[in-house]
């Protein structure tokens, strides 16, 4: 599955972006019709571009050179530099394979996995043991990004010969000599490991899963939060992500708590760790705590701002809820209709909790939102905590029909589904009036 910064996900891993594929070292002179350095500097040039389309065509320009410089050498008079060329060419149909897309993704990623397996068979002999851990490294990178774009089973072989190539590129690799090459290594290898035990399910993934847990603690050995705050605190998500995975929520929170305590601009842990308090730990109280520290830092983060109030609704602190759900929704027009609908649904929700007179109204704006809206329509968030709380609470005003109203919000199968419960609840309430 692919890591997302969204706040319902919490077992989701890897990003949908190829890891660093590590630099081949530099090769010995030799002939060629374009220079090895013309290559590699085109393609630092693209990755400083920033994107778009200059990034597109600094990468196109580097294609070219390096496979000039490539076609210019012998494999079997020059095998040293002929991979050291054909790992450059790689990593560079790599680059535009990822940045390119669907089926071009995958199309390129096979291109460049096929040139990485020649440049480790030139180098098997042994006779160059940097530039066979170089190949092994960008290999293994190369399939487990390929596996995590390759849907079901079909994913699991790509994944387990990618953690073998990562494994094999550690055996040469010291951390105390090649120290960011080991911790990018082992890093790739959580990844995979950890992508590879969620594909795999449970038990059979579980071991997976643990040894993802230890990679990522050796990535933090290299990356401390001194040292390298950013990529600490990756890693330190990841194995918080891990733990979740096995179903080790207590074990999960403190970790995500130290992240969060140290990193405070980190969304993504500080998502995660209120997806967690909020929901499987029940404590939305603390989860509406750290997003409104979050909140002070980062004021116009509309979907914290929205995840605020469900929380402060599922803590029951209503008055919070209703003021944050009523100033959202008057400068909603511009949010996707299914964020909108959420928020839409919490001042409907906190106007029956308060016996406001305009429910009925907002009511009615509601169900014209929805049912503009195409057939596969859903709204944002799970409603799940707001509805713990109403639930264990029958005797609250209204307590009824805010159940009613959010569950039809939660309600997964597509527009109409929605707008139907929407009715009956329109329906139920102009007839007690």
């Amino acid at each position: 599955m692919v890591m997302k910064s969204t706040i319902p996900a919490l077992l989701l891993f890897l990003l949908p972006t190829l890891p660093v594929l590590a630099q081949a070292p530099a090769a010995p002179a030799a002939p060629a019709a374009a220079p090895a350095g013309g290559c590699k500097a085109l393609r630092q040039q693209a990755f400083a571009a920033g994107g778009g389309a200059e990034t597109g065509k600094l990468l196109g320009d580097a294609l070219n050179a390096c496979r000039e410089t490539w076609k210019g050498l012998s494999r079997d008079q020059q095998p040293v530099p002929w991979a050291v060329a054909t790992l450059d060419l790689a990593n560079v149909t790599a680059d535009r394979a990822i940045l390119g897309g669907g089926a071009n993704s995958v199309k390129g990623l096979d291109e460049a996995i096929d040139l990485y397996r020649q440049a480790l068979a030139a180098v098997s002999d042994g006779r160059s043991p940097e530039i066979w851990s170089a190949a092994q490294m960008n290999l293994g990178s190369a399939l487990q990004s390929r596996g995590i774009r390759t849907a079901g089973e079909a994913a699991i072989s790509f994944l387990q010969e990618a953690a073998e190539h990562l494994r094999q590129a550690l055996t040469t690799l010291k951390p105390e000599k090649e120290a960011q090459d080991w911790a990018e290594t082992q890093n790739n290898l959580g990844l995979t490991l950890a992508e590879l035990g969620s594909r795999q399910g449970k038990p059979t993934g579980a071991p997976r899963l643990e040894e993802a847990f230890q990679a990522f603690g050796a990535v933090q050995t290299v990356y401390t939060f001194e040292k390298q705050p950013r990529r600490w605190s990756e890693a330190r998500l990841a194995q918080a992500r891990v733990l979740l995975a096995l179903d080790k929520a207590d074990e999960a929170a403190p970790v995500l708590k130290e992240i969060t305590d140290k990193d405070l601009d980190n969304r993504r842990a500080m998502l995660t760790y209120a997806s967690l308090l909020g929901g499987r730990l029940a404590k939305p109280a603390d989860a509406a705590a750290l997003s409104a520290r979050y909140l002070e830092r980062h004021p116009d983060d509309v979907e914290v701002q929205v995840l605020n109030l469900e929380n402060l609704f599922a803590a029951g602190r209503l008055a919070e809820s209703r003021y944050r759900s009523v100033s959202l929704s008057e400068k909603s027009a511009g949010f996707p209709p299914a964020l909108r609908a959420q928020v839409l649904g919490y001042e409907i929700a906190t106007g029956l909790g308060t016996g406001t007179k305009d429910t009925p109204e907002r009511l009615a704006s509601l169900i014209a939102l929805v049912a503009a809206q195409a057939p596969d329509f859903r709204t944002a968030g799970s409603f799940t905590a707001s509805l713990r709380y109403l639930q264990a609470r029958p005797d609250a005003r209204n307590a009824d029909w805010q159940i009613q109203l959010l569950h039809a919000l939660q309600n997964r199968n597509g527009r109409d589904a929605i707008l139907a419960e929407l009715r009956k609840l329109e329906s139920a309430m102009s007839g007690e009036g």
